[in-house]
């Protein structure tokens, strides 16, 4: 035992302490060294990588400019519709295509309002493509000039050197933004693309900074520079953008410094106090309990182990201690082979649990599969419980048939059925009674229990009809809920001639697809109330917008009903007739923001206040914009101005770029406005009405309204003189 505890003391005081306090200042300088050379090589590779992203988009986007002038080189006659389909195409990542051609003509898509003073031979990019064959400049697309636009043009030559006009797109800044958050950047790290004449494009933080760096200057290779005492990376991008990223190299250069002295110190600290232990506890830690195990593992294999273990031959050594480990190992050995040996017999069993595993993993995918679609706010009650239904029946093995259906009001409806006729079941007339006898849980029933009661409940036809639709069965596991909004039923059937009935474990399955039929159901009616809610909250504010000169308040309402009648007779489905109902009366919300005093002025407006007015379909957006259900909506409200010559507003708009929604409710808005009495005018006859549409007068063209829309309008148009006076002579305002 003294050499062992003799072996160890020197073991740590010349081979231990020495080499690790030599390896820890090695390691603290290497720390060092390798952490300023990473930070480094980082934000090279960011550099460099979002260079080359930014010159991929460019290179797109120049392809799509070249494209465009060799199609008009070649003599494209339809250039608005080349502009149209291209600018569909890239629409994600352009604002506008336009193209000016030599005799100053403005082409633009998507078509957009252009002010009469604009001057496009006065625009920077235009000076600069036509000097320079190619330009790319910036401006902004919000008044408030925080939405950078990037423009691309290029001038266009024909073969013999003439001029033939200027191509140019506007790329918009949300692409640019979606390039710079693909990139992994720290809260102190800011990334500036700026173009030549020191101009900040984007950035991915709110913080700016001026650079005095003439950048037309500059070498093309990335490079350190220093500009207002900051240290910074640039790289050049096609000589006409820079990307530069400012970092703090002092801050780097100190976190290195701390990160190495503190390894250092952290490890000498470990070797002094590993050095300290281990020699004044040597014999404590070490030798005794060296010692202890060797008899403890002596005795252990003296009582498990009675014959004697051979197969391989280990070294001995000068150490006691250790030829005991050594001993011991050998027989630690044997018993792992016996180890093995039982772990073999397992691997039948384990197989087994695998194949059972496999079974409950997919139905665990399919469940999930089902939550997931809770979220899913177009998807209709019918498709969620056709597809649970599926579901439910395919993991409860006994189960072959099924059902779900609702109660609303007096009624129940089935939903989905798997083996039962359900059309034959919702001709019947089953009412509330029908489910008197269940208790709110899953109920385990019997076909000729179910029948015996419903019986007493039905009369005779219906009994033999309800008989009829049901596929005959031994046992249903079914469950009715009261929710909120209705009664659920949910049922899964075994076929009459199985022998099997409903385990313990489809009893969890089945309450599992109970609970969430339950979110979803209560789920969907939740939503279709708020709907209501909201639909309710924006039709009086329509109200209210039309209030200034509809002092009866029925306006709306006649615009609502009058448009879903033409749009009836126009053959569109019930589903659309019933958003025109809906969405019609609020074509005209967008008053709720005009000013007060424009909107209850007695006399004539004045152009600046009639241009105001006309703002009214454009801050309809700001009601109707965020949620896509509210499209249909927005349609009608911004676009039921525009004429089909292209003399309306806001956008001027041709027939064919109408929606179609709008294009109905203009004439049904200019057919109540003539009609009905204003504290301006007088109200007009039906008659009188319909010849200023059809014939016109100072104010309204037949031009003006959509062909097919007209056509049908004066077709009906006794249908329709009677449903306004119906409307009119009606009780108040109905909401």
């Amino acid at each position: 035992m003294k050499t062992l505890e003799r072996s160890f003391i020197k073991l740590v005081t010349i081979y231990y302490l020495i080499p690790f306090l030599l390896i820890a200042l090695y390691l603290s300088i290497n720390t060092y060294n390798k952490d300023i050379s990473f930070k480094t090589t980082v934000i090279e590779t960011k550099i460099n990588n979002l260079k080359g992203v930014i010159e991929l988009v460019l290179e797109s986007k120049m392809t799509i400019i070249d494209n465009l002038a060799e199609n008009i080189k070649e003599g494209a006659s339809d250039i608005k519709t080349i502009l149209n389909g291209t600018y569909i195409i890239n629409s994600p990542d352009l604002r506008l295509i336009y193209f000016v051609d030599n005799k100053g003509n403005l082409t633009v898509a998507p078509q957009i309002e252009i002010p009469e003073n604009f001057d496009f031979k006065k625009t920077k990019w235009y000076q600069t493509a036509l000097k320079e064959g190619f330009s790319l400049t910036t401006s902004f697309e919000d008044p408030e000039k925080t939405k950078m636009v990037v423009t691309l043009s290029k001038a266009i030559y024909d073969d013999n050197n003439n001029f033939l006009g200027i191509i140019s797109l506007d790329m918009t800044s949300e692409k640019m933004k979606k390039i710079l958050q693909k990139f992994d950047l720290y809260k102190d790290e800011n990334l500036y693309i700026i173009n030549t004449t020191g101009d900040v494009i984007f950035n991915n933080v709110d913080k700016k900074l001026k650079f005095d760096i003439d950048f037309k200057t500059l070498p093309d290779d990335t490079k350190i520079i220093n500009s207002n005492g900051k240290k910074m990376y640039y790289t050049n991008i096609k000589n006409r953008l820079f990307v530069i990223y400012v970092f703090d190299n002092v801050a780097i250069i100190k976190n290195a410094l701390i990160k190495s002295v503190a390894y250092f110190i952290v490890f000498l600290s470990f070797v002094l106090i590993g050095s300290y232990f281990i020699q004044k506890h040597l014999k404590k830690n070490i030798v005794i309990p060296l010692e202890s195990l060797s008899n403890t593992m002596q005795g252990f294999v003296k009582d498990i182990n009675k014959k004697k273990f051979g197969g391989f031959r280990l070294p001995k050594t000068d150490i006691q201690e250790i030829n005991d480990i050594i001993v011991s190992f050998r027989t630690l050995s044997s018993t792992i082979i016996a180890t093995t040996t039982n772990m073999n017999l397992l691997n039948d069993q384990l197989k087994r649990i695998y194949k059972v595993t496999q079974d409950v993993n997919r139905f665990f995918f399919k469940f999930i599969d089902i939550i997931i679609s809770l979220d899913k706010k177009d998807l209709t009650i019918e498709e969620f419980f056709e597809s649970t239904l599926e579901i439910l029946i395919s993991q409860i093995k006994e189960a072959k048939y099924g059902s779900i259906s609702i109660l609303q009001g007096n009624k129940w409806k089935y939903i989905a059925a798997v083996g039962h006729d359900i059309e034959k079941l919702n001709e019947l007339n089953l009412e509330n009674s029908i489910d008197l006898h269940f208790e709110e849980k899953v109920n385990i029933i019997r076909y000729n229990e179910m029948f015996e009661y419903n019986k007493k409940i039905l009369n005779e036809e219906e009994f033999k009809k309800l008989k009829e639709a049901t596929k005959p069965f031994k046992e249903a596991m079914t469950y009715i809920g009261n929710l909120e909004c209705c009664k659920l039923m949910i049922s899964v059937e075994i076929p009459e001639e199985e022998k099997i009935r409903f385990s313990a474990e489809s009893r969890e399955i089945f309450t599992a697809f109970i609970v969430l039929s339950k979110i979803f159901i209560e789920q969907k009616f939740e939503i279709e109330k708020i709907e209501k809610i909201y639909f309710k909250f924006a039709q009086k504010l329509a109200s209210i917008a039309e209030g200034h000169d509809d002092v009866t308040g029925k306006h709306i309402f006649r615009v609502g009903k009058i448009s879903a009648f033409i749009a009836k007779k126009m053959g569109f489905d019930d589903k659309t007739v019933e958003l025109f109902e809906k969405y019609a009366p609020l074509h005209d919300i967008g008053k709720i923001y005009v000013p007060h005093e424009i909107l209850n002025k007695e006399g004539k407006l004045t152009d600046e206040e009639f241009e105001e007015m006309k703002k009214h379909t454009i801050y309809a957006k700001k009601l109707l914009d965020d949620d896509k259900q509210f499209k249909f909506a927005l349609n009608i409200a911004l676009y039921h101005h525009e004429n089909c010559d292209g003399s309306g507003y806001p956008y001027g708009l041709k027939c064919e770029e109408i929606p179609i929604e709008a294009a109905i409710v203009k004439v049904v808005d200019v057919y109540d406005a003539l009609r009905a009495k204003r504290p301006y005018k007088r109200a007009f006859s039906h008659k009188e009405v319909m010849k200023i549409i059809t014939q016109g007068d100072n104010r309204t063209n037949p031009t003006d309204f959509h062909k097919e829309v007209l056509k049908v309008f004066i077709e009906n148009e006794k249908e329709i003189e009677k449903l306004w006076d119906e409307i009119n002579n009606s009780g108040g305002e109905e909401v």
